[in-house]
């Protein structure tokens, strides 16, 4: 199971479920945790698969991102540069389905900087 915000629908990759824009599915429901430091230790914890969020502070981000690294995952900006905090925004995911959630996302033309 894969989550994130970017506000709107849902899509598959690889079978897993990916959250898009609005304009793409507007009968999507949210199913976030309410926090994105607890969304991304679901990652690391290998109870997600994958997650991304914008619209973040450094503060929002910074250690779930660190503990994901730590356990073994992946985290980058939503279009696959290194991460970094203070960009406001993060994807990060077991690892094995990064760089479809990177071209998922680019796809879908919802990257924002």
């Amino acid at each position: 199971k894969v989550q994130g915000r970017l506000y709107g629908g849902i899509q598959s990759v690889h079978g897993r479920r990916v959250k898009l824009p609005p304009t793409l599915d507007a009968d999507a429901t949210e199913e976030l945790l309410g926090s994105a430091a607890l969304d991304l230790c679901y990652v690391a914890a290998g109870r997600l698969d994958g997650f991304w969020e914008e619209r973040l502070q450094p503060w929002d981000i910074a250690a779930g991102a660190l503990i994901v690294e730590e356990a073994g995952g992946c985290t980058t900006t939503l279009d696959g540069s290194p991460f970094d905090p203070h960009l406001g925004q993060v994807l990060a995911s077991n690892g094995l389905i990064h760089s479809e959630m990177i071209e998922t996302i680019s796809q879908a033309n919802v990257v924002q900087n």
